[in-house]
């Protein structure tokens, strides 16, 4: 197996219009072991994004939500390798 690449520390959104993409919340990933440094309760990725971004967010009639995950979600070959890879 090769050597584990670390993922995103940050959960990020963007709000698009057309072709315009406006940076709306980032959100820092803390890693379970360093939770009680920050003194912070442990979430993952996809926990922060649900909690934190999407609930909160206030769509438009009409408007579209849209959610994608970085590539560890879409089974490329790190995640393959490596199970826990970005997560």
């Amino acid at each position: 197996m090769g050597d584990l690449v670390q993922g995103n520390k940050f959960v990020t959104s963007y709000i698009q219009v057309g072709d315009v993409y406006v940076s709306y919340l980032v959100r820092m990933f803390i890693s379970e072991h360093l939770t009680p440094n920050f003194e912070q309760p442990f979430k993952k990725k996809t926990e922060i994004a649900g909690e934190e971004i999407i609930t909160p967010l206030q769509l438009a009639a009409g408007a579209t939500l849209t959610v994608v995950f970085d590539s560890a979600y879409y089974g490329g070959q790190e995640s393959r390798d490596n199970p826990k890879a970005g997560l």
